[in-house]
């Protein structure tokens, strides 16, 4: 979805953008974790633009765990603006597990991979099913990563926040230090939820980016169609019942993470206005 926008934004606002997509045969952790390619590509695409466009902004996107630049700092000129954009996790934990079996409702090329990445996995009961069964509903998503992976992405990798996540002790710690990274790391963090809030701050704020998004969004013919090809397809949604189960442990230090960007999306917000 932000991609797409990009795409699109892009001969609009002048800009260079790159997207790192995950290699079809590269399992997932080592490639969130491990920075070396996010910088490797950074580097290559900041120096052909200052070769060619000087004065054009670069875009880099992946998913990718959070970790210390500081590290990689191959120029004194150059500091990145790292922004993100998170999902309430109930949501997210819901649309993973659907995405995950199910894929789009249109398949293409991404959402297929993932299907054949998890056909040993695939179950046929419901999410709804699932929470109600297990003690523990991050069974449901997966044995290995559980829920953890939602923190990662605020708190950084394993070198950036040195906690074991399967642990309550290594989570209220993570949910600390993720905090921290919300105020400091990260410039902007937009809310799905909030979706057209979300790109009237990023608009505001990173304008030689995002200018004009909150329009190319809404009048794009192929914004609506990328929109309705990349939608999951869900099986039954979870319950009140079963969303209270997942707050009431399995979620709860996601959720704290997630209300305390809330607060800050909205203080930014009004501030802008």
């Amino acid at each position: 979805m932000m991609a797409m926008l990009l795409n699109l934004l892009q001969p609009i606002n002048e800009f260079d953008f790159y997207l790192l997509n995950m290699p079809a045969n590269e399992p997932a952790q080592p490639f969130l974790h491990n920075p070396n390619k996010l910088v490797s590509a950074t580097r290559s695409f900041y120096i052909k633009t200052q070769k060619s466009t000087p004065d054009r902004s670069i875009l880099v996107m992946k998913h990718q765990y959070p970790f210390d630049w500081g590290d990689f700092n191959f120029t004194k000129d150059y500091i990145p603006t790292f922004i993100n954009v998170i999902r309430n996790p109930i949501d997210h934990f819901q649309s993973s597990y659907y995405f995950k079996n199910n894929g789009w409702v249109n398949n293409t090329a991404m959402s297929i991979k993932i299907l054949r990445m998890n056909r040993s996995k695939r179950s046929v009961e419901s999410l709804e099913t699932c929470v109600r069964r297990e003690e523990d509903p991050c069974q449901c998503l997966d044995k290995k990563v559980k829920c953890s992976n939602y923190l990662r992405y605020l708190c950084g990798n394993i070198r950036f926040c040195p906690f074991d996540l399967r642990t309550k002790e290594g989570k209220l710690q993570a949910v600390q230090l993720a905090k921290i990274r919300l105020e400091s790391y990260y410039y902007l963090v937009g809310l799905i939820e909030y979706w057209e809030e979300t790109l009237k701050l990023f608009e505001a704020y990173i304008p030689s980016i995002y200018g004009n998004a909150g329009s190319v969004w809404k009048n794009s013919d192929e914004a609506m169609f990328v929109r309705n090809k990349t939608k999951t397809r869900y099986g039954e949604l979870l319950s009140k019942e079963s969303r209270e189960k997942l707050l009431g442990e399995s979620l709860k230090y996601e959720y704290d993470v997630y209300n305390y960007a809330k607060q800050l999306f909205f203080e930014k917000l009004k501030f802008m206005e």
